[in-house]
């Protein structure tokens, strides 16, 4: 497999890993192959939860698997009165950064981006980015001239900045030339995290033309071994559940051996994160899959092992058909005497 590929995606074997106090989950709905291209958001939403106050609560909901409820406290944020344009900013980057909103983040990043534009300063290029990324579900020709308007702008920026730019450049106009561009800026910046989302736009370009299954399996595997060395194990545990091991059942049809290594590794990936939503998908994407967990002491260094479930083995109850109820009885309503 990796003689097809081009040589940064290789995957070392020996991998740092990053310890991270605070981390967000992905977002719900972020698909699990699919880019998170608000990077920037992320670690602005991160940056609050060392703090006080309503962001700093939204952050601490979402890292608990709160989702509701931290829409709800971002519902009581944006009607808020009279919000300044950096409170917008920032109200913009919790909604990327949660997936909360239904959309409402285009439309903060529209008010925050008008409030910032002039003069042009680091929030306000975070502004117009924010933009370019929620706008991007609208229509790709909007963004590319979003940014073609922005690239003056970032000589008051940061190479952060430069290589977001890049970033979303890439994912509005899908070409090697610029793909390349954007990976070697977040090398050179040593960010492993935008890495990853150059991984996934690979696997996007990748899955839309030739489709071959050794690529796509080379660009997460990539991905997973940036997110890893970033800190962000419920991430990796994600696209090891729901993209990696589909693609090997599916479309590789690799041995046993090498799904029930992986889900063992997602799920020692999501007690390490102590997410247990994550390790509830490992398991049960695992029994989906026809496999049974053992478990001992449920911790990162000693996670569950898995196996096939024997042919005769009973169904888990939550997989086990429901029996059908019998029709409920008709009968006819007596008239009033």
């Amino acid at each position: 497999m990796t003689e097809q590929l081009d040589a940064k995606w290789h995957v070392p074997r020996d991998v740092d890993i990053t310890e991270r106090a605070v981390t967000l989950p992905p977002p719900a709905a972020l698909l699990p192959t699919a880019p998170m291209l608000g990077i920037l958001s992320v670690r602005a939403l991160e940056d609050q939860a060392t703090g006080t106050g309503l962001f700093a609560l939204v952050a601490w909901q979402a890292i608990a698997g709160a989702g509701a409820i931290a829409a709800q406290t971002l519902d009581q944020l944006a009607h808020t009165s009279e919000l300044s344009g950096i409170e917008l900013l920032m109200l913009g980057h919790t909604y990327v950064a949660t997936g909360a909103g239904d959309g409402a983040a285009f439309e903060v990043a529209q008010r925050a981006r008008k409030i910032l534009k002039q003069p042009v300063t680091p929030q306000s290029i975070d502004a117009s980015l924010m933009l370019a990324v929620t706008a991007l579900p609208y229509g790709a020709e909007r963004v590319r001239t979003l940014l073609d308007m922005l690239e003056p702008e970032l000589a008051q920026g940061t190479d952060e900045h430069f290589a977001v730019h890049a970033l979303i450049r890439a994912a509005a106009d899908p070409s090697p030339a610029l793909l390349d561009d954007a990976y070697t800026r977040l090398a050179t910046l040593d960010d492993a995290f935008g890495l990853a989302q150059c991984a996934h736009l690979a696997y996007a370009q990748e899955l839309a033309t030739t489709k071959r299954p050794a690529l796509l399996r080379g660009y997460l595997e990539h991905a997973i071994y940036r997110y890893e060395s970033d800190g962000r194990p419920e991430w990796a545990a994600r696209t090891i559940t729901h993209a990696l091991v589909p693609l090997l059942v599916d479309e590789i049809k690799a041995p046993a051996n090498e799904i029930t290594d992986l889900l063992a590794h997602a799920a020692a990936l999501a007690v390490q994160a102590r997410g247990q939503l994550a390790l509830k998908s490992v398991f049960r994407a695992a029994s989906k899959l026809g496999y049974v967990a053992s478990v001992n002491t449920l911790n990162e260094f000693d996670p569950p092992s898995f196996a096939r479930r024997a042919a005769d083995a009973p169904l888990p109850i939550e997989e086990a058909p429901k029996a059908k109820k019998a029709p409920a009885k008709k009968t006819k309503k007596k008239p009033a005497a």
